[in-house]
């Protein structure tokens, strides 16, 4: 999912976590595919469902510490709470 090492992963999250745009927009786009992959109801995609899986994606880059983990922990950890909502 996530190609970028450690420290680029934490600047990315550290400007987004900041308010830049672009940062939290980069991030959200890795998001894309748990997204898309639990915002299913039977076979058709929810247009609800994929807007509150778009929110928790936020909540996750909000909340996440980088000193605490690593960028392959972000993500394990946002699928967990994405897999729970969807």
């Amino acid at each position: 999912m996530y190609t970028h090492d450690h420290d680029t992963f934490r600047a990315i999250l550290e400007d987004a976590q900041s308010g830049d745009s672009q940062a939290l927009a980069q991030i959200l786009r890795e998001f894309d595919p748990l997204i898309k992959k639990y915002g299913y109801v039977g076979s058709t995609p929810d247009e609800d469902l994929l807007s509150e899986l778009r929110q928790a994606a936020l909540y996750c880059v909000r909340r996440f510490k980088c000193d605490e983990s690593d960028s392959e922990e972000f993500f394990r950890e946002a699928e967990e709470i994405l897999r729970r909502r969807g």
